[in-house]
């Protein structure tokens, strides 16, 4: 055989027969703990067409098994001195030149649920101890495959099959080896811990993608007779390496081998099919038993022909296709039958007699629809009224036989509960703020999403009135909005007011009604007074909000003027005094002249019957002024003398003066 594959011999003869178990050579290899032996057994027990990672295992850092190009070479120039095997490479090569491309092909176990079931089945048969391959240790990880391939050793062409990697490794350079036989082979029988001599096989590397393996159609057979032909199938274990030699993943396939075709096929007396016929894939010589219940249907109109079962009903799977045939003929039976069914409605719900039928069969067993029960014949007595609640029964007949149907007819408990409502223009408003609750038919609560709502009259931009309807199961209610004139009003007003006055939002404030015309407190106002500043000159505005209506107040800020103007003096003993006496003027916050009688005066600490002083207070809008009033004691005094003259002397006034002092001395 020529290809541009490297091939790899092993003479199998030099290792004798079957050797040690896998499972105990690599447990004996790695120094696997029996634990870890009985999880690995399990390789094999999963279902076909798995596809599932084992737990990952820690590589071992000593396993660096990868085989070089060149070192394959060296292994084929080794392995050829097997004289059996090159009788088979001759073989081969004699083969392929009578033979087209190789025809063989992978699959899923079966295309059908009764094939899978029937393979699941075959395999059940297999010889050898169930006893399943222990999962290789080496790799970190583990995958299982089950395929299976068209092929037919006996053809005398090399198996070719593609082997899949992992998803997650398919861009991968990979490398591995075979051994073909021996204590580390890779190669098992189907599902098996027995390990299988291959007498050929050739592969590349590295690996990207699909790892296609071909193998000699002489591993596969006993001997050269086409009766020595029994194997189905192989298992083979491969541990996949990078270009390092590091430990990537073990991957198990189990193919299986499907070379023998046993088709079932149901005809009457004439030959004719009267049932869809099954088919079952298998390997060659596997046993197989299609004369049970499962292989042997009823068929309405006819019964099995007992005087005419096949004889190979039991057997053998032969390689290629074959048939074996039931033969049925008219049934002498009555097999007229009705299928009907109970229901439940509602009052108001529309019945007929189509409702509770499923289907009928006729005396020859054919089915009927309605139509073709009434037109054989077929008879309805009873019926139903849907107006009414109650239990009600519909017989069906059809040659003498009857089938009663009881239709159980509830009272409509639908109901959609709305209410009116008033709003205001401009208001929002959406249907779902009228709607209650709702109920269907049985009771039970319905989401306001299930209804059809027409709320196609809704305006709420004029003052007026609307119509809603909601309708559920046939059941409508009508919900009236009214739109009124909103009334809101906030009422206030400016002001004017001096540094440093006391100021609150409420003094502006001098009304407000909500949207019905009613009186609005002042606390329920959303007022703004963020820009209130009473601490200097200049103005300010204030917002007062209600129900969407806004009113702004300004406030003015002036510098006060007020002024009180007094001044001191001194006054004597006993002197008449009054505060006026001390007062010169006053002026309001705008400038304005304030009389005396405006004021404020405290004169509480006057005494003017003492030399002494006191203060007099002058207040007016928060200002005041002081006066100090000086008491001193009088020093007034006048000296003259007595004088005596004679008549006719001339006098003065002043001649009698001596001297005089003022109230100070002077």
């Amino acid at each position: 055989m020529k290809n541009k594959h490297m091939h790899l011999f092993l003479v199998g003869l030099l290792f004798g027969s079957i050797v040690m178990n896998p499972v105990q050579a690599l447990t004996d290899t790695l120094g696997i703990a029996p634990a870890q032996e009985q999880e690995a057994a399990n390789l094999l027990s999963e279902p076909l067409n798995s596809f599932e990672k084992s737990e990952n295992q820690e590589p071992s850092p000593d396993n660096k098994d990868v085989f070089s190009e060149s070192e394959a070479k060296e292994n084929l120039l080794e392995n050829e001195t097997s004289s059996s095997l090159e009788d088979d490479a001759a073989m081969n090569e004699e083969q392929s030149d009578n033979s087209k491309e190789l025809s063989e092909s992978q699959s899923s176990e079966s295309n059908t649920s009764e094939s899978m079931k029937d393979n699941a089945d075959q395999n059940q048969i297999h010889k050898k101890d169930s006893k399943m391959l222990m999962a290789p240790m080496e790799a970190s990880e583990t995958f299982t495959y089950d395929l299976t391939v068209e092929y037919d050793p006996l053809k005398f062409k090399s198996l070719v099959i593609d082997l899949p990697i992992p998803e997650k490794y398919i861009q991968d350079e990979l490398y591995f080896r075979l051994l073909l036989g021996g204590d580390d082979g890779n190669f098992y029988e189907y599902k098996s811990d027995q390990q299988y001599f291959m007498t050929g096989s050739s592969h590349s590397n590295p690996v990207i993608g699909v790892n296609t393996l071909q193998m000699s159609w002489s591993n596969f057979t006993q001997g050269w007779s086409p009766d020595d032909y029994e194997y189905f199938g192989f298992t083979v274990v491969i541990h996949y390496k990078d270009a390092n030699g590091n430990d990537l993943f073990t991957a198990a396939y189990n193919i299986r081998f499907t070379n023998s075709h046993l088709t079932i096929q149901y005809v009457d007396e004439s030959g004719h099919e009267i049932y869809p016929s099954r088919r079952i894939d298998d390997s060659r010589n596997q046993p197989y038993n299609v004369s049970t219940s499962d292989y042997i249907p009823q068929i309405p109109g006819y019964e099995l022909d007992t005087s005419k079962l096949p004889s190979n009903a039991i057997g053998v799977f032969q390689r290629g296709e074959f048939t074996v045939t039931y033969v049925y003929q008219k049934a002498q039976i009555d097999y007229t039958d009705i299928l009907i069914k109970d229901s439940t409605i509602h009052t108001q719900d529309t019945w007929s007699p189509i409702d509770n039928f499923i289907e009928a069969s006729s005396k020859e067993g054919k089915q009927l629809t309605y139509e073709e029960f009434l037109a054989n014949g077929g008879i309805i007595s009873g019926t139903v009224d849907t107006q009414t609640a109650g239990t009600y029964t519909v017989s069906y007949t059809l040659n003498n036989l009857t089938k009663d149907a009881t239709i159980v007819v509830k009272p409509r408990l639908t109901a959609i509960n709305v209410s009116d409502s008033t709003i205001y223009v401009g208001d929002p408003w959406e249907a779902e703020d009228n709607f209650e609750s709702a109920l269907d038919k049985d009771g039970n609560d319905v989401d306001f999403s299930a209804l059809t709502v027409d709320a196609s009259k809704a305006d709420t931009s004029k003052a007026g009135s609307f119509d809603v309807t909601y309708t559920y199961d046939g059941v409508t209610s009508t919900a009236i909005v009214t739109v009124k004139e909103k009334q809101t009003a906030v009422n206030v007003h400016d002001s004017t007011i001096y540094v440093g006055d006391n100021w609150e939002a409420e003094d502006n404030f001098d009304s407000a009604l909500d949207k019905d015309g009613n009186p609005i407190d002042f606390q329920e106002l959303t007022v703004d007074a963020s820009k209130a500043e009473t601490n200097k000159a200049g103005t300010f505005e204030v917002t007062y909000t209600y129900d969407g209506v806004t009113s702004t107040a300004i406030i003015t800020v002036k510098e006060k003027m007020t002024a009180v103007n007094v001044h001191d003096s001194t006054i004597y003993v006993g002197d008449s005094w009054q505060a006026e006496d001390n007062f010169d003027s006053a002026l309001d916050k705008d400038g304005n002249d304030v009389a005396l009688s405006d004021l404020t005066v405290d004169a509480s600490k006057a005494d003017t019957s003492k030399a002494g002083t006191f203060e007099v207070k002058y207040t007016y809008d928060g200002v005041t002024s002081t006066a100090i009033v000086t008491v001193k004691e009088k020093m007034t005094a006048v000296n003259v003398h007595d004088s005596t003259i004679y008549v006719g002397d001339n006098w003065e006034a002043e001649d009698n003066f001596d001297s005089a002092l003022d109230k100070d001395g002077n």
